[in-house]
């Protein structure tokens, strides 16, 4: 699949920060089993052996981890993240698609706990742990 190719159901990320536009357009897509983040790897994303940087990798399992649980819930709070522990398992190259998978094994008052799988091209590629932070008082308008 090109870069150019966005896969069916994927939609524009709802409140894109400017952090997030300067590194490119995260998609995702509502399922059943949860969120699904991806961006196309282009190659600005990659390092000097062509390959996505882990950077790159470890921004997007923040998109999803912390994206995914603030809108698990109606309505969506604000959230950040606490802590992230991310292991790179596969290399991706310009022109992949990469997706990250949420998975959320806990939620509570002030802290949510997470998962995501980045997989590209069918092969997980990182594994990605999370706690997201409630922040008090907030809700998303």
């Amino acid at each position: 699949m090109s870069h150019k190719e966005t896969p069916i159901g994927f939609e524009p990320l709802p409140h894109q920060d400017p952090f997030l536009e300067t590194i490119g357009t995260f998609l995702k897509k509502e399922t059943e089993q949860g969120w699904i983040v991806g961006i196309s790897i282009e190659e600005k994303h990659c390092n000097g052996r062509k390959i996505a940087h882990g950077g790159l990798i470890s921004t997007l399992a923040d998109v999803c981890l912390a994206y995914g649980c603030t809108y698990s819930q109606t309505p969506p709070l604000h959230m950040v993240t606490a802590h992230k522990n991310i292991d790179f398992l596969g290399m991706v190259v310009e022109g992949q698609w990469l997706e990250a998978h949420l998975t959320i094994r806990k939620k509570g008052k002030s802290l949510f706990f997470a998962d995501a799988d980045i997989i590209a091209s069918n092969k997980l590629v990182a594994r990605a742990s999370g706690v997201i932070n409630v922040l008090p008082n907030q809700v998303i308008n």
